[in-house]
């Protein structure tokens, strides 16, 4: 998920996220998961709905 598919740099994510670069680091690198809540916020970040960045995930498997 590079960029966390945003546009954004890790730092602006997580200024926005109220998170550390380190954890949107290991978010990108697969070392973390994100509950629900956190990919919700995320999803909003990119300008889609929750469904909306399901779908799309679901249409690259």
């Amino acid at each position: 998920m590079p960029g966390l598919a945003t546009g954004l740099t890790q730092t602006q994510v997580s200024e926005r996220q109220r998170r550390s670069q380190s954890f949107i680091s290991d978010v990108e690198r697969g070392k973390r998961r994100l509950d629900i809540v956190e990919l919700r916020d995320i999803a909003y970040l990119s300008g889609l709905s929750l469904a909306e960045m399901v779908e799309d995930f679901e249409s690259r498997l």
